[in-house]
C-alpha cells in the first residue's frame, strides 16, 4: 500500500484550522486536485469521520475512503 506524507508550517491559532480540516464540507477549499469530498460514516467532523474522496494525486486519478 502507498504512503504519501507531506508536511507544512501553518502560522495561525490551532482550533480554527483544525476546524477547517475536520470539516469535509469545506474541504474542497483548500484540497487541491480534488472534485468529491462526501460524508459516508461516523461522527460529520473531527475524529472518527468517514469520508469518500476523488481526485488527482501526483498526476494519478484516485478514489478512496480516508477516516
Amino acid at each position: 500500500m502507498a504512503h504519501v506524507e507531506e508536511q507544512t508550517v501553518v502560522q495561525a491559532p490551532i482550533k480554527p484550522v483544525f476546524d477547517l480540516i475536520a470539516d469535509h464540507r469545506r474541504a474542497l477549499s483548500w484540497l487541491t486536485g480534488f472534485t468529491k469530498f462526501e460524508w459516508v460514516g461516523g461522527p460529520e467532523n473531527g475524529l472518527g469521520a468517514r469520508v469518500r474522496t476523488e481526485g488527482e494525486v501526483l498526476g494519478f486519478l484516485v478514489t478512496t475512503d480516508l477516516e
